[in-house]
């Protein structure tokens, strides 16, 4: 992909239905020491279905790195009375971000996503307040010819149609990371999504260093997508012994690590089966 020399590499925008404001995380990439001023931030929002924007806000900033050499930026704006996204109403809002350098702009990234709330209560999953009985499917998200990658956008779209006449509401994507266009269209669709890190065979140090890694970047990348619900860390204890108290340990800490960080998901230790539960 070609694009500016600095340029916005990551956009992560999260709305909070009971405060109604939307936390909007900014990661820029190739800013020069001895560029450091005259930044701006414009950031365009859209309503769903509709070409009029509902915030329009241009704000200056000092691109300060952190301890870890990134440069990012942080803001939070309120949408009153927003739309949210469920499986019924699935609306997603569009946000157009424009990096601006003295007055000029430099790059622009376009980015949707979806205001909704998923959490637990008294046995139940609950979305948006309200209480959601799950009917999921586990699609092993192979494909005819394909294999791992899908066909088409519009044999997704296919499948995912025929899904919701099923009465299904919940695809579980089992033991990888899909395409993009799974999670758009799931988006679009209204279906939840529950997926997992790919599995390794044993609880090595380097798995453990490569399966927050690859966390981390599941996160990074899919964490705009209302649809985006349940993430795994572990499926039917492969790869961990869970009688193993140091294994245990790992998993336990690797919950609260991977609720720490995407805090809008609900978190799956270890998926269980017989006799592993």
């Amino acid at each position: 992909v070609a694009h500016a020399h600095t340029y916005i590499e990551q956009a992560t925008l999260l709305g909070d239905i009971d405060t109604e404001t939307v936390s909007l995380r900014v990661k820029l990439e190739g800013i020069s020491e001895e560029h450091t001023e005259d930044w701006e931030l414009r950031y365009t929002v859209y309503a769903p279905n509709s070409s009029e924007p509902v915030i329009n806000r241009t704000i200056p900033f000092l691109p300060t790195p952190n301890e870890e050499g990134e440069v990012r930026f942080h803001t939070e704006f309120a949408l009153p009375d927003p739309l949210l996204w469920s499986v019924d109403t699935p609306n997603l809002y569009t946000a157009t971000l424009t990096l601006l350098h003295a007055h000029t702009p430099i790059d622009t990234l376009t980015t949707r996503f979806g205001i909704r709330k998923i959490e637990t209560r008294d046995g139940w999953v609950w979305l948006n307040h309200q209480p959601i009985f799950l009917v999921g499917v586990l699609d092993q998200d192979f494909y005819p010819r394909t294999l791992y990658t899908p066909p088409s956008r519009e044999y997704l779209r296919d499948q995912f149609i025929k899904a919701k006449q099923l009465g299904i509401n919940l695809m579980r994507c089992h033991i990888k990371v899909p395409d993009p266009a799974y999670l758009e269209l799931c988006d679009e669709l209204g279906l939840l999504v529950w997926y997992e890190i790919p599995n390794g065979k044993k609880l090595t140090h380097a798995f453990q260093k490569r399966s927050r890694q690859t966390f981390l970047d599941m996160w990074n990348r899919d964490a705009n997508h209302p649809s985006l619900c349940f993430a795994s860390i572990i499926n039917e204890s492969w790869g961990i012994d869970l009688n193993n108290p140091d294994e245990r340990d790992w998993l336990r800490d690797s919950y609260y690590w991977a609720k720490s960080i995407a805090s809008p998901w609900l978190i799956v230790d270890n998926s269980p089966c017989v006799p592993n539960f």
